[in-house]
């Protein structure tokens, strides 16, 4: 081979590896830019959904209606905010009562208990929480929406007013409405049942005392009588105060960064004003009355006791005796059995069926129940006003029953990007509780040396 072919053969060998050589580093720098622009990516779209897609996303949709993130972090700030006003309550409450170690010690349990729910790890549950609250007021609106039901500015003026205890059209005084007191009229039957009370004589004047005549009470009556000592009176809650005391609060709002403004809290009242509304429309039919029954009983332990007070009762013994010795019920044997009046549900349901089948004087056959085993005569059979505590009872559950059966008629859509956003803010610490006892205030407010 000459000179000439060799280099020639040298140079395209060279050209070979050079072109080898970019394709490679071609390769190197295209998967290198691929990289490079997976990784940016993958940054860039990190914070974009950190700092934007997330904050557009809904935290739910209920029926079509959209519970957007800021909406949801400001609420879950203000529930924080509201455990943290009932610490500074129970806190003061266990200073008041430290000396009593029963109670101290159930406002000190308290106050751990709130304090844990505080901590940043639990945030979440207060999230949850918030978020059924949230999904339960939207639900509400939309069905006082269909009820046709408004709330006007000025009741929410009022409202508004009435939260800082500002009354503009005067203080209202509870009216004293006197406790219903019943009393069955008992019919000849029952009054031959059951021994009656007796009703007091009258008091007859001792021998040798006389009688005061009506002319001698009308002259003691027509006697002065000691007059009351004026007493300091309160300083009046002026309107002005009332605003003032409406700054503060919101001032206070702001710096614990609750991003919570006064329209916040008018929608807070709207809120509350819309579901006790939409609470008195759904319950209105809830009876004030109840049937109930009275009866008494003897409680023994077997069929063959019973059939003793059976036999005993056909033979014409009283029934307050036979209690008195036989019944196993402690708590009224020697009141006859007696179990007063009572409705369905505060018995077992084996008792108050047989009761309640019972014509008034009527005596059962044995009932057993998981007590033992019952004998049970029927006194009394009506409808009954209810007290206050078993109407509100039955309120409250006629209200949760009906919204149990929204929710579940709902189409609820719930997002799994709201445990991301679950704001652990406001922390209870040093600078928080100056904030909630207005100690910053005062310090703020010391003259400067």
């Amino acid at each position: 081979m000459s000179k000439n072919e060799k280099v020639i053969k040298g140079n395209k060998k060279h050209a070979h590896l050079s072109r080898q050589e970019k394709k490679q580093q071609k390769i190197i720098l295209t998967t290198f830019i691929i990289v490079a622009v997976l990784i940016f990516g993958s940054i860039a779209f990190g914070l974009l959904n950190e700092y934007v897609l997330k904050y557009n996303r809904p935290v739910a949709t209920i029926n079509g209606e959209k519970l957007m993130p800021a909406e949801f972090e400001k609420q879950v700030r203000y529930n924080r905010y509201q455990l943290m006003e009932q610490y500074l309550q129970y806190s003061n409450l266990a200073q008041m009562f430290g000396s009593d170690p029963q109670m101290g010690g159930q406002f000190t349990e308290t106050l751990q208990e709130i304090e844990k729910q505080l901590l940043p790890e639990n945030a979440v549950s207060i999230g949850s929480t918030v978020l059924d609250q949230l999904t339960n007021q939207i639900l509400i609106q939309q069905e006082a929406e269909k009820m046709g039901i408004v709330i006007t500015e000025a009741e929410i003026d009022e409202a508004f007013q009435n939260v800082f205890g500002y009354y503009s059209n005067g203080t209202p005084t509870p009216e004293a409405t006197a406790t219903k007191f019943i009393e069955s009229t008992l019919s000849p039957e029952q009054i031959a049942i059951v021994t009656l009370t007796p009703t007091a004589a009258p008091t007859e004047v001792p021998e040798g005392e006389p009688a005061i005549d009506e002319e001698t009470a009308a002259e003691e009556a027509a006697q002065p009588t000691p007059t009351a000592q004026p007493q300091p009176t309160a300083t009046a809650y002026t309107e002005a105060a009332y605003v003032e005391q409406r700054s503060n609060y919101l001032e206070k709002l702001n710096k614990l960064d609750l991003g919570y403004t006064e329209e916040d809290l008018r929608q807070l009242i709207y809120n509350q004003l819309v579901y006790e509304a939409v609470r008195e429309a759904v319950t209105a039919d809830v009876k004030k009355v109840e049937p109930q029954v009275w009866a008494r009983h003897i409680l023994v332990a077997d069929d063959a006791s019973a059939q003793i007070v059976l036999e005993s009762l056909a033979e014409g013994k009283d029934w307050a005796e036979l209690a008195a010795t036989l019944s196993l019920d402690t708590a009224n044997k020697d009141q006859g059995g007696d179990l007063g009046w009572f409705a369905d549900g505060q018995m077992v349901p084996e008792f108050w069926e047989a009761a309640s089948a019972l014509e008034i004087g009527e005596i059962s056959d044995p009932v057993t129940t998981q007590f033992g085993i019952h004998i049970i005569q029927l006194l009394g059979k009506e409808d009954r006003p209810l007290d206050a505590s078993t109407y509100d009872n039955k309120v409250a559950a006629t209200f949760q029953d009906w919204l149990a059966g929204v929710i579940e008629a709902a189409d609820i859509d719930i997002s799994d990007n709201w445990v991301q956003i679950v704001p652990e803010e406001p922390v209870l610490n040093e600078n928080t509780w100056l904030i909630l006892t207005g100690q910053d205030l005062i310090e703020q407010e010391a003259p400067q040396e």
